[in-house]
């Protein structure tokens, strides 16, 4: 909603609040402005969403109510799409230390790529949602665990946590 915070918009609504204001004070005139300014922001935001262009919020690590990607080059904890499409892109992690990552979608859509050559155990979590391993299984109720071929605990590898509830993830092998 990054209209609500830009000048033209604060500079409308108390225009509206003084007429009205004055309005009332010398023409006895009731001029409902908040139920006015309800109705414009609810019209408004039925256009916006009509017309495809949505307001969410996105960013290094979180994307609520939109569509986008996030490309992670350090481990930094907890990843989470809601209500929205996302990308997690797990590819720019180096592989020279341990990495532990937590990945949340709840009501989304979301794909996390992983490195083809990165050894990674994964574990699923899932409640009425449904999570597609690298390896093609399917968790829609409780929990799985995937380990690549390549995964030795003497080395450094990644630790994956994947929880979606009610939406879908897809954990994605990309060179």
């Amino acid at each position: 909603m990054s209209m609500l915070f830009t000048g033209a918009f604060w500079g409308v609504f108390l225009i509206l609040i003084g007429v009205s204001v004055l309005l009332k004070v010398f023409f006895h005139v009731e001029f409902p402005v908040f139920r006015i300014f309800f109705g414009l922001f609810f019209i408004g935001l039925g256009i916006n969403i009509i017309f495809g262009r949505h307001y969410g919020l996105a960013d290094s690590r979180n994307v609520v109510f939109g569509e986008a990607t996030i490309n992670v080059s350090e481990a930094r904890g907890k990843y989470n799409v809601v209500f929205s499409k996302g990308v997690t892109d797990l590819t720019g992690l180096p592989p020279k230390e341990n990495a532990s990552i937590e990945v949340n979608t709840v009501f989304g859509d979301n794909t996390i790529y992983v490195k083809k050559n990165m050894p990674v155990r994964i574990r699923g979590n899932s409640a009425f949602g449904q999570i597609e391993l690298p390896d093609g299984n399917n968790i829609t109720f409780g929990t799985n665990t995937y380990t690549s071929d390549k995964l030795d605990k003497n080395k450094p590898y990644m630790e994956l946590d994947i929880n979606t509830v009610f939406g879908a993830s897809r954990i994605q092998l990309k060179d």
